[in-house]
């Protein structure tokens, strides 16, 4: 896997110093040579690693996302609260927002949507949905680090709640609902459940 890495990173750097001699530097560039150079190959490398580790990048990722999506909306609706907090995130959404998406802060009312480290509110919820599940389950079913997998879990369901994606959200509660109920005994049962 080593030399496959070490082949796409060097045709990505050529890459990324063409298009910013071209078009000159931008986020754009460094951007893109993240996605389609190093996080594709970087896959393989959770081929290999043991269970710990992968429990434990799951956590990091949703705790920066969660973490991002509630400093965003404390931001844009506490302090200092609108217009002033849509000011302050504009330049965030501009540097991690792809160039030709909309960039415009999403809002149910008066109340501001958490984007988060993705740009995108609904993209931070998917993950916040998936993590807040696994960690649930692992909530529920695990009798080691109970406190520490307790406070994760409730930052993440913070992060989730904050992004008011409510699609993703009931989506999170039906799947915290089949984890809770999926080791009871009988298909019937399980069945009766899940409807």
């Amino acid at each position: 896997y080593l030399k496959l890495f070490l082949i796409n990173v060097i045709f990505g750097i050529v890459w990324c110093f063409g298009e910013i001699i071209i078009v000159g530097f931008n986020l754009e560039s460094l951007r893109a040579f993240l996605f389609y150079f190093i996080i594709p190959i970087s896959v393989f490398l959770f081929i290999r690693a043991k269970e710990n580790y992968l429990i434990a990048t799951i956590y990091f990722i949703g705790i920066v996302v969660a973490l991002s999506c509630i400093i965003d909306f404390i931001i844009c609706n506490l302090y200092p609260g609108p217009p002033i907090g849509y000011e302050i995130k504009r330049p965030i959404l501009d540097a991690l927002v792809p160039f030709g998406s909309p960039r415009n802060p999403s809002h149910i009312g008066l109340v501001s949507r958490a984007h988060g480290i993705t740009g995108n509110y609904h993209d931070s919820a998917h993950i916040l949905t998936m993590v807040s599940v696994f960690s649930v389950g692992k909530l529920l079913f695990e009798k080691k680090n109970k406190i520490l997998v307790l406070i994760l879990t409730i930052i993440i369901l913070f992060g989730l709640f904050s992004t008011l994606s409510t699609a993703n959200i009931i989506a999170g509660i039906i799947g915290v609902t089949i984890v809770a109920f999926y080791p009871s005994r009988g298909i019937v049962i399980r069945i009766i459940y899940l409807s």
